[in-house]
């Protein structure tokens, strides 16, 4: 896919992105775009400022789409970790729960 359908397709998501509608991979895959892409930025910081309205122009004047952008997919990572994580226990009270039905079943055998 070219840069030119890629931002295309990234700017039409920003406004999702803004109101954190976009899920967990969409989210991740703008941050990564945008870090790397100055005129997807500037459109990020610009619908930023736009978003936040004029009646906060202090907010506006110090909108930092860099750190927001690490906030968020510092967020986003530690929500899919934590899911990763969840189900690696769950898996592994599973197998343990397998393993020990396991041993009880050998032992009434022999």
């Amino acid at each position: 896919m070219n840069r030119q359908l890629i931002c295309k397709d990234c700017e039409k998501k920003i406004p999702a992105y803004i109101s954190k509608e976009l899920k967990d991979e969409e989210t991740l895959e703008m941050i990564e775009h945008i870090k790397t892409c100055p005129s997807c930025k500037d459109e990020l910081t610009i619908q930023s400022m736009v978003s936040v309205g004029l009646n906060n122009l202090d907010e506006i004047i110090n909108i930092n789409v860099d750190m927001e952008m690490d906030k968020r997919k510092r967020e986003v990572l530690r929500k899919l970790y934590n899911e990763d994580l969840k189900e690696r226990i769950y898996l592994g009270v599973l197998f343990s729960g397998v393993s020990v039905l396991f041993l009880a079943v050998l032992l009434i055998i022999l």
